[in-house]
């Protein structure tokens, strides 16, 4: 397996961000909606510690993304799919990429403030 994307598949640099990024909001889902129902404790504390951390990681890890990206590029698109459903999974890939750099940059001004 080639570390830089080829014509029709992703390079493992690009699918060990991707995965990296996936398992670190999932767990940032589940962390967060495990603190906010915990009573006021050191326990609750470290949680909010761990989850910022993590928040962070995750947009370093977006930034490298975006930098690899730069460089490596990406496969050509899957011949034979609706124009329709092509716009759509774009659209739903930058939505994504916008939400991963927006929220881990509004809970740090939040936390900030």
């Amino acid at each position: 397996m080639s570390a830089k994307s080829d014509a029709t598949r992703w390079g493992s640099v690009a699918k060990c961000l991707h995965w990296l990024i996936a398992i670190a909001v999932i767990g940032l889902l589940v962390g967060g909606l495990t603190m906010t129902d915990m009573k006021v404790s050191p326990d609750k504390f470290r949680w909010y510690a761990l989850h910022k951390s993590f928040g962070v990681t995750v947009l370093v890890l977006m930034l490298l993304r975006f930098a690899w990206r730069g460089i490596d590029g990406r496969p050509q698109a899957v011949p034979g799919v609706a124009p329709i459903v092509a716009f759509a999974a774009h659209s739903v890939h930058r939505l994504f990429y916008v939400a991963l750099i927006v929220m881990p940059i509004s809970g740090w001004v939040y936390n900030s403030a």
